[in-house]
């Protein structure tokens, strides 16, 4: 594998790893539903979009 290849598998368990922290936060810490709801909004979008970032590194790793 090349460098910059191992850089995008690093990069994508590093991104997994703070995806499922999130998802923890927000799926099962109580301090999450004492935020306000905008900020609840924020971090549900932000998962949203780790995931998707998530996927797309699944794609470039897959076309090593």
């Amino acid at each position: 594998m090349q460098p910059h290849q191992e850089r995008v598998v690093v990069e994508r368990a590093e991104l997994s790893e703070k995806t499922e922290k999130l998802w923890q936060f927000i799926s099962g810490n109580q301090i999450f539903f004492t935020l306000p709801s905008d900020e609840q909004s924020r971090l549900g979008r932000q998962h949203t979009h780790m995931k998707a970032y998530l996927a797309v590194l699944d794609e470039r790793i897959a076309a090593f």
